[in-house]
């Protein structure tokens, strides 16, 4: 089991056979990770490890998760379904997501472009925040 991002980031999350090898998607997606996790630690969310991935927390709510997949890297937003997306840059996590959204990095379209411009990424994560600590609570119709 790993403890700290710090790990997370040197070994991987340990969920599967990957763990501590250079196939991890982990490993894969370093680079990117790294930044994403210099632009949440910006701001006041506390960064904790949870279900083996960075998860950023505000008064021990969760906020946002970091995660790197096979085909691409993310940062997901709890209550993205909340979130203005006048950029249309948030995507389902899947078919069936309900309430979380995410902004999805891929190597083979131009979303890695968006790593270039933190201020939109920012603006995201400013908004989650905002979100968290106003109380708001996601309607069952949004659901």
């Amino acid at each position: 089991m790993i403890s700290s991002v710090d790990q997370y980031l040197t070994d991987g999350c340990g969920r599967c056979s990957h763990f501590q090898k250079p196939s991890c998607t982990v490993h894969l997606w370093k680079e990117e990770l790294i930044f994403l996790r210099s632009l949440v630690n910006s701001t006041e969310l506390k960064e904790e490890l949870k279900w083996s991935q960075p998860c950023y927390t505000i008064n021990g709510k969760n906020v946002i998760i970091i995660a790197s997949f096979r085909d691409y890297c993310c940062i997901s937003f709890l209550k993205g379904v909340l979130l203005k997306d006048d950029l249309e840059l948030l995507s389902k996590p899947g078919e069936n997501s309900q309430t979380s959204r995410m902004l999805k990095f891929k190597k083979t379209d131009d979303s890695m472009k968006l790593l270039e411009q933190p201020e939109v990424i920012l603006n995201y994560i400013h908004q989650a925040i905002e979100i968290e600590k106003s109380g708001i609570k996601i309607p069952e119709i949004v659901k």
